[in-house]
């Protein structure tokens, strides 16, 4: 049986452009589908059910933000990816508002486009969300934090841990898509800055809390459950990237059990969705950064969409939301 090529719909009231993106979809192997204005675009969408949208913003008969509602009234998972030639602010936060994933200024980069699209079809989370909650006990005295972070991480997560309370309380670990040469600069930078003990991750390395672990640059990070160490491999990318927050996050879940803290923040892509998942599952907490104060929306989207984050914070509160959930979750450690 031949495989089924994935739908793209593009909703687009420029003939060139349209034609421009149809071409470029089937240079790749995509089938598209091409509507006019915006009311032609529900129409096709509930006709073929694509797998992913493009939507211009400035249409004829429905522009693209009301499209993106109606779209999202009838599938909270489709990807929408938005283009317009209006860079404007308010247009973007309007756009992410009704449901958007992406948004692209034109003259949209190609290559850019399609990386984008394959990571949202061809990587899909899959639906470990439907488990029932397991109960894992932990041979650990403190809390295990996971933590993602990808375009626009660095700054924000040091803004997060400058103004976190220190607590030995817990262990953090951190997964930053970066080079090794950035992350060893990163880590130098918050040890000047933060009360913490900022390491990059050493294979065999104890764990100890009070302590922030890096995951280094071209290695997945887990932890060892039965001798309390810290791991390094060097296995297949996973979500297109090593270091990937998913091992770390599904080993942090398989560890500490429900003292377990998964947190995604802003970056573009899907990496840590599958791992809080699987925190979640065990009864730990998720935190996300609010989508609207994220530099890129997408990881904090992600794990949004899956309807597992235990609380959307917006950044200017994330340490506060950040230090009260180790808190709690330490209490429940010295019951």
């Amino acid at each position: 049986m031949p495989e089924i090529k994935p739908k793209i719909l593009i909703v687009e009231d420029d003939k060139t452009t349209a034609l421009l993106f149809s071409k470029i979809l089937h240079k790749e192997d995509y089938l598209s589908i091409i509507a006019e204005d915006g009311r032609k675009g529900l129409s096709k969408f509930l006709a073929f059910r694509p797998n992913a949208v493009i939507v211009d913003i400035f249409m004829p008969e429905m522009d693209g933000i009301s499209l993106i509602k109606e779209i999202r009234a009838l599938d909270r998972k489709v990807p929408i990816f938005v283009t317009t030639a209006l860079v404007d602010e308010k247009v973007k936060k309007e756009s992410y508002a009704a449901g958007a994933n992406y948004f692209f200024s034109k003259p949209v980069d190609k290559n850019i486009l399609i990386k984008r699209i394959e990571l949202t079809i061809k990587n899909p989370i899959q639906p470990i969300v439907k488990e029932e909650k397991k109960q894992i006990s932990s041979d650990f005295d403190f809390v295990g934090v996971g933590i993602a972070a990808s375009t626009g991480g660095p700054l924000t997560l040091q803004n997060i841990l400058k103004n976190l309370p220190y607590t030995e309380k817990a262990a953090i670990f951190v997964v930053l898509h970066a080079p090794d040469w950035m992350l060893e600069s990163y880590a130098e930078r918050l040890n000047h800055l933060l009360p913490y003990n900022v390491q990059i991750a050493k294979n065999g390395k104890i764990i100890e809390k009070g302590n922030i672990y890096l995951a280094p640059g071209n290695y997945h990070l887990r932890i060892r459950k039965l001798v309390k160490k810290l791991d390094l491999e060097q296995s297949e990318l996973v979500n297109f990237v090593r270091p990937s927050a998913d091992p770390l996050f599904k080993s942090i879940a398989e560890s500490f059990g429900k003292n377990s803290i998964g947190i995604v923040l802003t970056g573009m892509g899907r990496d840590g969705a599958v791992g809080a998942a699987h925190i979640s599952n065990v009864g730990g907490k998720i935190l996300v950064q609010d989508p609207n104060t994220a530099i890129i929306h997408s990881m904090p989207s992600a794990v949004i969409d899956l309807g597992i984050a235990d609380r959307i914070v917006p950044l200017e509160n994330f340490h506060k939301i950040m230090f009260d959930t180790i808190e709690s979750v330490y209490k429940q450690i010295k019951r």
